[in-house]
């Protein structure tokens, strides 16, 4: 009772109730979208007693991997128990070894360069494009050394990268391109399914994603020698030839794949609702003083969420602005947070001085990405898209109020 009187002392009685109801309504939505799995595939899993079993891929993983697949216009794929040991999997398969280099950008889940010091394979970071937070390709080729091996693209809050400039500097470097797809699920790329275009991609289903199953990750691959490769790591050195690699145990259980099949299910019925929001909002809030979103590039035809990024006026808003501005918008109902990630140089979870090999990164600036991290850029989680219409013209009116007092 005391915060509803809270809410119409500062907000004052009309708005006071759109917020409440807002409030309420949200709190509804997150209880039944949070993961409403359907426990009859799961109990079918439990009564055959087969929860992982061989040969590997599994009858329903096997299925979900089909589904996954013709989403995203892959070829071959394979189900991985999450996304940092599908990158794993990948630098082995690319005969990546100890003392090589990965690029990648400086934004991204600090595990894509975890995996790779505990291989002792370096991370090499490179500064995004201020216009969508994605690795910036102009500024790639003066990272490339002799030892580099490949670049990591990640497709950061649902926005894809630039593929074709980063797939055009592989092929003149001769480098593997790997796409961390795992805020994209669903997005295409000149109408083609994201993780398609990497000569290897990979996801996660961690509980966060769009599609989940509390843990879990998919491994893309182009090329059959590859995809062989990739599965003998995963299933304990076997794949359909005699032993040939030091696989080890990666696989994903029949119970996982039986709620991946159902999570992307409940995702594909709500892709066009999705679209269709999100390029309203765009739209309105391209109207707005002082805010814009985060700009896609042309080639990405379709646009999914995870969480949407937003650029304050960095002339007008510093980093107490934004914090203001997210804690009034979750105090209107708007889940959203002040930094998707700081820079892996400046996580603190980025354990580098334990790596096996020496490195150091205590003098890596990417000033592009510390400043959106540290101060002007926020992000709206997806769920505020898998709403209804009325929802989002309200979050757009609460943004306005909140940025410009209109």
């Amino acid at each position: 009772m005391k915060n509803i009187i809270s809410i119409f002392f500062q907000f004052g009685i009309r708005d006071g109730v759109e917020i409440i109801f807002q409030k309420i309504k949200n709190k509804f939505f997150f209880q039944i979208n949070r993961q409403k799995i359907d426990l009859q595939p799961i109990i079918k899993v439990l009564k055959t007693g087969n929860l992982s079993s061989s040969p590997y891929p599994s009858k329903i993983v096997n299925d979900f991997t089909k589904k996954f697949l013709k989403l995203h216009d892959g070829e071959r794929g394979i189900c991985v128990s999450n996304g940092t040991v599908a990158l794993s999997v990948i630098f082995k398969t690319c005969g990546i070894k100890y003392g090589d280099e990965v690029i990648m950008p400086a934004l991204t889940f600090h595990s894509t360069a975890s995996i790779a010091l505990e291989l002792g394979i370096i991370p090499v970071f490179v500064d995004v494009d201020p216009d969508n937070l994605c690795i910036d390709p102009k500024k790639i080729e003066e990272k490339i050394s002799i030892k580099t091996k490949a670049i990591i693209v990640v497709h950061l809050g649902s926005i894809i990268a630039d593929l074709d400039s980063i797939r055009e500097l592989c092929a003149k470097k001769d480098l593997k391109m790997i796409e961390d797809c795992s805020h994209a699920h669903g997005s295409k790329w000149k109408q083609k399914g994201v993780g398609s275009y990497g000569d290897f991609s990979f996801f996660s289903f961690q509980n966060s994603k769009l599609i989940n199953a509390g843990e879990g990750g998919f491994i893309m691959i182009n090329d059959q020698d590859h995809f062989k490769k990739c599965l003998s790591y995963v299933n304990c050195g076997r794949n359909s030839e005699p032993f040939t690699t030091l696989g080890v145990n990666h696989r994903l259980t029949e119970i996982q794949a039986a709620i991946l099949i159902n999570s992307q299910k409940r995702f594909q019925k709500n892709i066009k609702k999705i679209d269709f929001h999100i390029s309203f909002f765009k739209k309105e809030i391209s109207k707005i003083n002082n805010i814009t979103a985060l700009k896609k590039h042309d080639k990405q035809t379709l646009q999914l969420g995870y969480f949407f990024g937003l650029k304050l006026n960095e002339k007008k808003f510093d980093a107490s602005h934004r914090k203001k501005i997210v804690y009034d918008l979750n105090n209107r109902g708007i889940n959203s947070i002040e930094c998707l990630y700081q820079p892996v140089y400046l996580t603190p979870e980025f354990g580098w001085k334990d790596s096996p090999i020496n490195v150091d990164y205590s003098k890596v600036v990417c000033p592009e990405a510390e400043k959106a991290s540290k101060k002007n850029v926020l992000w709206i989680h997806h769920s505020f898209f898998n709403q209804n219409l009325s929802s989002v013209k309200y979050g757009l009116k609460v943004l306005n109020k909140l940025i410009n007092n209109e």
